[in-house]
């Protein structure tokens, strides 16, 4: 495969990714309207230094190349999941927590909501 076409793949893989992002959205605020009006609220910001997303409650980062192929239901995650900090202020709870406990502490409660919604299934 050619430097260029490489090129070409990732650039419509962008195109598709905005076009991606906005139906998982748009799939939230339908099923979920509470968490989809949460994850609309997110900036999303693109940031190649990490390998697939993370959020603070109030920004979505995300690594464009991840998200192009994921599918629809696991972006809906990845916006849910964003939600679910902005829910629970994992952010605000860290105190001297800050080691991989702590951050396991704050991020098992979001999870459990997520898939007794139904929106991990994919990753169980």
């Amino acid at each position: 495969m050619s430097a260029n076409t490489i090129l070409e793949t990732f650039q419509e893989n962008k195109y598709t990714l905005a076009t991606k992002i906005s139906q998982a959205k748009a799939k939230l605020l339908v099923d979920y309207p509470y968490f989809g009006t949460l994850a609309s609220r997110l900036e999303l910001v693109k940031n190649d230094n990490i390998g697939a997303f993370l959020s603070d409650g109030l920004r979505l980062e995300y690594n464009d190349e991840y998200l192009a192929y994921l599918e629809i239901s696991e972006l809906e995650f990845a916006l849910s999941n964003g939600a679910m900090h902005t829910v629970l202020s994992h952010q605000n709870r860290k105190n001297s927590r800050y080691g991989w406990l702590g951050n396991l502490q704050r991020i098992m409660p979001s999870m459990r909501c997520l898939l007794k919604m139904g929106l991990i299934n994919l990753l169980v």
